[in-house]
């Protein structure tokens, strides 16, 4: 008879207990092997005692050693009344936050008229012009520019078809002493403003005028012009004092879109997660907070794999390089998107964006960027609310585009 297999006595130890309690142990152990990414054992250990009859007592010891889960830690901010919450004091709250609905537009454009070109004229009245050989007419040249010379300092204005005139000869400049005046005979100059406020007052003391009109642009930078004496279809005029406010727009706005698009390594995107987080209104602060942690304590790993989640959110699969836990693997979740609450313009209100993190796995090392979802919406808005408000202040109507 040869020897049984060795499976055949475990299922009879203890009548098949322990044959039931090794099947648990081994599921339980797998799980908890799999939820860690660390390994763990089993041990089974049969001890055997002959008695004197030829009896063979058997006990036998079960230990399961399952990896040990990693308690992770919770960032909270102090108060000044010494409580501790996740929100950071300087984070901003959904309240009072604008939002722009991502709806389609009909977008208007008014393109300005193109001057009249100034028309040409004769000395000579018409039915008039001299009629002399070449040897008449280059003595008559001759003969004049040597009166003009003469004359020059002498010269008065003339008008031709109702616009004034001085002949200058080569040598000669014309000048006007309109400086000698008490005051000028009327408004020219071009105002720069660093605020729509001051803007607004400038503009609000010309506005009462007929020829005062109000132009503004949003691209290729948001801007404001208000030409104080503009040409009506009445009445031309020189167009040659203006108020112009340029809408500067907001570090917040220019750090944030500098930035989109931008792929970044893992410690580079922790620094700039870290040195814009008040800007950051979902997740909260210590959240975030918390994600550049993990981006800083994983830049010494090689990354594997990722999968995007259930909840929205995607699972980073990473396996440590250090000599001490060579080959041991972790998981980082990272979110799918994260909202902004930033203002377009410097002084104005803030504006909900939300942006999309993205990353790509290269050569096991993980690069980080995000897009910003539909930002000249967002511009446009801003400048449809200023425009609005200039309006309101000013009582002039805007039109899209820039003066000739």
């Amino acid at each position: 008879m040869g020897a049984r297999p060795f499976t055949d006595t475990l299922v009879k130890l203890r009548y098949g207990a322990l044959h039931d309690e090794l099947t648990d142990a081994m599921n339980e152990l797998v799980n908890k092997c799999s939820a860690a990414s660390k390994g763990g054992k089993l041990t089974l250990t049969i001890a055997l005692k002959p008695g004197k009859g030829g009896q063979m007592e058997i006990t036998d010891d079960l230990k399961v050693s399952t990896p040990k889960e990693e308690k992770g830690s919770t960032i909270m901010f102090a108060t000044p009344e010494g409580n501790l919450q996740r929100e950071d004091p300087r984070q901003k709250s959904l309240e009072g936050i604008r939002s722009v609905e991502q709806e389609a537009r009909e977008i208007r454009t008014l393109s300005s008229a193109t001057p009249a070109q100034a028309a040409g004229w004769s000395p000579f009245p018409p039915g008039r012009e001299p009629k002399h050989n070449l040897s008449h007419k280059r003595k008559h040249m001759e003969d004049l520019k040597t009166a003009l010379n003469a004359g020059a300092a002498l010269a008065e204005p003339s008008e031709v078809h109702g616009v004034p005139f001085v002949v200058v000869p080569e040598g000669y400049e014309s000048h006007t002493f309109e400086r000698l005046l008490p005051a000028p005979t009327r408004h020219t100059g071009r105002a720069t403003f660093n605020d729509a406020a001051s803007f607004i007052r400038y503009v609000g003391e010309y506005s009462g005028a007929a020829t005062a009109r109000l132009y503004y642009q949003v691209t290729p930078s948001p801007a404001f012009v208000a030409v104080l004496n503009h040409r009506t279809a009445g009445s031309p005029s020189w167009g040659d004092h203006r108020a112009v406010y340029n809408a500067p727009l907001s570090p917040e706005w220019k750090t944030w879109t500098a930035s989109d698009g931008k792929r970044m390594k893992q410690e580079e995107f922790a620094l700039f997660i870290e040195q814009n987080l008040p800007d950051v209104i979902m997740p909260t602060a210590a959240e975030f907070l918390e994600l550049a942690q993990n981006f800083q304590a994983t830049k010494a790993v090689n990354f594997a794999s990722g999968t995007r989640l259930g909840n929205g959110q995607n699972q980073l699969v990473y396996e440590e390089t250090i000599q001490a836990r060579a080959g041991e693997r972790g998981q980082l979740e990272i979110p799918e998107t994260f909202t902004l609450g930033i203002p377009v313009f410097e002084g104005d209100a803030a504006y909900s964006l939300i942006a999309r993190l993205r990353y790509r796995i290269q050569d096991g090392k993980l690069v980080l960027w995000y897009d910003l979802d539909r930002p000249h919406k967002i511009i446009d808005d801003a400048v449809k609310q200023l425009r609005v408000a200039i309006e309101a202040e000013t009582g002039l109507v805007g039109f899209n585009g820039t003066p000739a």
